[in-house]
């Protein structure tokens, strides 16, 4: 049986001694930590389970999180998902073999339910386990992006449906090329402002970017990268459009205003006049921001 106490205490260390700190006064830590090794245990029996890569998995969640000041239960890490994860990056047959198990016998049932043909469905099912396991050049494998704070199966249907979407959402010929010339020659900071403040608005912007719930971050990631309609998203999150709308239109907002926010001390009255441009080609700015993070973390099922 593995040691309680021993098992916290090396939580703790590898959580390092700020965030450590934190987690040092839960009560119960000590079962806690036996308890996630037990469901991750439970969860994925053919796996090698031991409590260092467990422990490992759960101090980079955290991480991650940025949980250190409010600690969360340590139920929501789905530990047995990371370690899944892990080892099929890893190349692990019995891991690799798990997670194709996950793709065939849950996505596609996801799939038809929104609508999407077999044969659109096929396509995106075929190479969906090389999508997350083969890294592209010096990046590691998509995989290593969920952060377990919900399932990985949802995780995975996240990417599937976006997929899907995009290759049922080809644009006119010609639709990108105003945007792509944006992206990659004069982008937003540039047209707005000149010299440091460029940097200023750069980093507020990002900054405004994170500070969003993931609900909002993936409806803007939906709406702006993968161009879903306000139909789709209706359907993707079974709302009434009306409310896709609204929340589209609210997660813009807060966006701006936690941009406003950031920026306001150090522009002052000329405050509005870069907002008037995030405005003008919001559009091009998160296609370029949230391409960075294309495989986040959230899904609708886990964004709460």
């Amino acid at each position: 049986m593995d040691d309680d106490a021993s098992l916290a205490r090396r939580l703790l260390a590898a959580l390092g001694p700020a965030r450590g700190a934190a987690w040092a006064a839960v009560p119960g830590l000590d079962e806690a930590v036996a308890a996630a090794i037990d469901r991750a245990r439970a969860a994925w029996p053919g796996l090698a389970v031991d409590p260092s890569s467990a422990i490992a998995c759960l101090a980079r969640a955290i991480t991650v999180d940025g949980d250190g000041d409010a600690p969360r239960s340590l139920e929501v890490y789905r530990v047995g998902d990371l370690i899944l994860a892990e080892q099929a990056a890893a190349g692990a047959p019995t891991a690799i073999a798990a997670l194709q198990r996950e793709i065939q016998g849950a996505l596609p049932g996801a799939l038809r339910s929104l609508g999407i043909v077999a044969s659109t469905i096929d396509e995106v099912l075929a190479d969906l386990l090389a999508y997350v396991l083969v890294g592209e050049g010096a990046a590691p494998p998509r995989i290593l992006r969920y952060h377990g704070r919900g399932p990985l199966r949802r995780w995975l249907r996240t990417i599937a449906v976006r997929r899907a979407y995009r290759a049922i959402q080809a644009p006119t010929p010609g639709d990108d090329a105003p945007l792509e010339a944006l992206a990659a020659g004069d982008d937003l900071e540039r047209l707005a402002l000149q010299g440091a403040t460029r940097e200023l608005l750069r980093e507020a912007f990002v900054a405004a970017l994170q500070g969003l719930t993931p609900r909002q971050r993936n409806l803007l990631r939906y709406h702006h990268l993968d161009r879903l309609s306000v139909d789709h998203l209706a359907a993707l999150y079974r709302v009434h459009r009306a409310t896709a709308a609204r929340w589209v239109a609210a997660a813009r907002a807060a966006l701006l205003e936690g941009t406003r926010a950031r920026l306001q001390g150090a522009l002052g009255s000329d405050v509005d006049t870069v907002l008037r441009a995030i405005g003008d080609q919001l559009d091009v700015s998160l296609r370029r921001h949230l391409s960075a993070d294309d495989e986040g973390e959230g899904s609708p099922a886990a964004e709460a």
